[in-house]
């Protein structure tokens, strides 16, 4: 595979599919529809506290005013929980390459995002970050890079590790001691303060400073974690408040005296009120993010740890969300152990998911649910699984995201992804920065996700870098069984401004295959459908008829046949794993032009010549699906009982 350096031209960055027109109008009103949307969508708690914060910020300016000195805070004695945390993080560290990073920090090179920076020597924070993405500047003041330092294998590990890690540390709280101007937006923004604290507190459990230092980044971290209590992210929420109180409960754990009582009662203020409303009944997070759920599970885990059973008003709610988020996650990952791309997921920036789970496993093993499952098809939450051994699908018929809080959200309604013989071969466009650039709106748009779209519009208003307008919604996610077929199909309404009142997908999928996959369009005109389904950049592509290709992955093959009305192009899309990182992949589109009612659909073979699929569509009638292949022939019922 080969990469393709984030900091190129906006004319480099161009999509190689063509943009889809916005569902809004043009113009100055489009502009008060987005505001609007946003208005009816976001609660008004929401609005009222960022009005409130920007208010605070432009007539009260951090410069203004100095934070007290913090006396009287030490370390406690500690832990076996600490410990836990501290070995936790080191043994990720490594299997995501901490020995390659920590030589480029021995280097004075920094990289995150796929991209690398040099630091002058002695190293200036502000200027190295200067011309940075906003996203990499996070990642620099997260800190997390220190920990690269104590994982490096032990016989590489030398004591200029830790000297170097403690040095980077002193020079950011002399060049970062209050927050000011132009600070706050990121050295001492509270999203990466609470990065940052549990990091300083993990390398200390690992190889504490010298006893000249300790004062003044117990000073610093003291100072750091009063900000953050006093400027909580109360008007976003979701997994940043989450980090908030996390960081302050771990502050409070770690040290003791001064405010320390108070940055744990803040912090298992928030937590008691946020768990239930931040993990759903599934166990999924409710941002919709698979990446941000392993990172929020990762927390839950950390604090599981560093309370270390020490406040029963959490330790059981505590116990309750680790396991119903390891076993949401554990269900979702592909056989290969990876995450979904879905909404703003990417391969790098989470724990290893195995890892997430088996440490749940073993730290709440009683609380974890054992029964076997003998069914390959499972519902869980909005999406539907079907598993038989190493092929793996899954379908995602939830909402884009919280209506409250989408920024993580993509035009991806009834999405999927496909692995087969262990590995992903259908898979969605992931995301490549947080930037307001060509490749955010592509990854964001419909058009880089394995969904039908009508008339060359997106199904969603994605605006800003984080920003939803108007927006459809699916229906509930149902499920039957027709003959050895396991079956599951949903809804939207995302284009019922266009006169399609409803847009479905419906599934059918048995053991060793044939899968099959049907699309249909209600309501009224003349409208062009466009399927397309992202292949995995080492999936080889050989056209074998005008409807139909084999692929190929390796040794291993495939075949995938569209039928129904339509044509099949192929076409060259970005397959975006990891932030920084984008690959071109082939993109098949099968498009149709058609009155509607309309439905076409394809079928996915591996193991067995592929099948005649025939889609039968009477005026008035339910649309049938007929396969013949050598075993006999089959008729399926797409959308039973619920197509009029």
């Amino acid at each position: 595979m080969s990469t393709i350096s984030p900091r190129k031209t906006e004319e480099a960055e161009a999509p190689l599919l063509t943009p889809l027109k916005s569902p809004l109008p043009e113009g100055w009103t489009r502009g008060l529809l987005r505001r609007a949307y946003l208005l009816h969508y976001h609660r008004k708690s929401q609005v009222l506290r960022r009005l409130l914060r920007l208010a605070r910020r432009r007539l009260f300016p951090s410069a203004a005013r100095d934070l007290p000195l913090v006396e009287s805070i030490e370390t406690v004695p500690l832990t076996a929980g600490w410990r836990r945390l501290a070995a936790r993080k080191l043994q990720d560290r490594r299997l995501r390459g901490a020995d390659r990073r920590a030589a480029q920090l021995l280097r004075g090179e920094f990289e995150f995002l796929h991209h690398a920076i040099p630091a002058s020597d002695p190293l200036d924070w502000r200027q190295l970050a200067k011309d940075a993405p906003h996203l990499w500047r996070f990642q620099l003041h997260y800190h997390e890079f220190l920990l690269d330092l104590a994982a490096a294998e032990p016989a590489e590990r030398e004591a200029r590790h830790q000297k170097l890690a403690w040095e980077r540390v002193q020079s950011w709280i002399h060049q970062f001691p209050m927050p000011d101007r132009s600070a706050v937006d990121d050295a001492w923004h509270p999203f990466c303060i609470s990065r940052r604290l549990p990091c300083w507190f993990t390398l200390w459990t690992i190889s504490p400073p010298d006893e000249e230092l300790v004062s003044s980044v117990l000073e610093s971290a003291a100072r750091q974690a009063d900000y953050l209590a006093a400027n909580l992210e109360t008007d976003l929420g979701g997994n940043h408040l989450f980090e908030n109180a996390k960081a302050l409960v771990l502050a409070a754990s770690f040290c003791r005296g001064g405010p320390a009582d108070h940055w744990r009662d803040v912090g298992i203020r928030i937590l008691q009120r946020e768990l239930p409303r931040q993990f759903l009944d599934s166990g999924e997070h409710f941002e919709r993010s698979p990446m941000y759920h392993a990172l929020m599970l990762e927390g839950l885990l950390d604090l599981a740890d560093a309370l270390d059973e020490t406040s029963a008003s959490l330790s059981g709610e505590l116990g309750q969300c680790i396991r119903k988020a390891a076993s949401f996650l554990e269900d979702i990952l592909h056989p290969d152990g990876s995450l979904p791309l879905f909404a703003d997921s990417t391969h790098e920036q989470a724990p290893d998911p195995c890892g997430l789970i088996a440490e749940a496993r073993s730290t709440f093993s009683s609380t974890f649910d054992t029964e076997f499952r003998p069914e390959p098809s499972r519902r869980r939450g909005g999406y539907w699984l079907y598993q038989d051994t190493d092929d793996f699908l899954i379908f995602d018929a939830g909402p884009v995201g919280a209506d409250h809080l989408p920024a993580h959200a993509h035009a991806d309604l009834l999405t999927c992804e496909i692995s087969l013989f262990g590995q992903p071969w259908i898979v969605d466009g992931g995301v490549f920065d947080y930037e307001d650039s060509s490749m955010r709106r592509y990854c964001r748009s419909a058009v880089a996700h394995n969904v039908v779209t009508i008339d060359g519009t997106e199904p969603i208003d994605m605006w800003s870098k984080f920003r939803v307008g108007y927006r459809g919604h699916p229906s509930p996610l149902r499920e039957t069984c027709e003959e050895e077929f396991s079956c599951a199909w949903a809804w939207h309404n995302a284009y019922r401004r266009l006169g399609v009142s409803r847009l479905g997908r419906w599934w059918a999928c048995r053991p060793g295959g044939p899968w099959f996959c049907v699309e249909r369009a209600e309501g009224k005109g003349r409208h062009e459908l466009r399927g397309r389904l992202h292949l995995h950049p080492d999936v080889k592509v050989a056209r074998q008829d005008p409807d139909a290709c084999k692929l190929s992955r390796g040794a291993e093959s495939a075949h995938i046949s569209f039928f129904g009305p339509g044509r099949l192009e192929l076409r060259s899309g970005w397959y975006c794993p990891e932030f920084g990182l984008r690959i071109k992949n082939t993109v098949l589109e099968w498009i149709v032009d058609a009155e509607l009612p309309a439905c076409f659909g394809w079928q996915l073979a591996w193991r067995e010549p592929p099948a005649k699929s025939k889609l039968i569509m009477r005026p008035g009638e339910k649309p049938l699906l007929h396969d013949e292949s050598d075993e006999g022939s089959t008729t399926l019922h797409p959308f039973p009982d619920d197509v009029k």
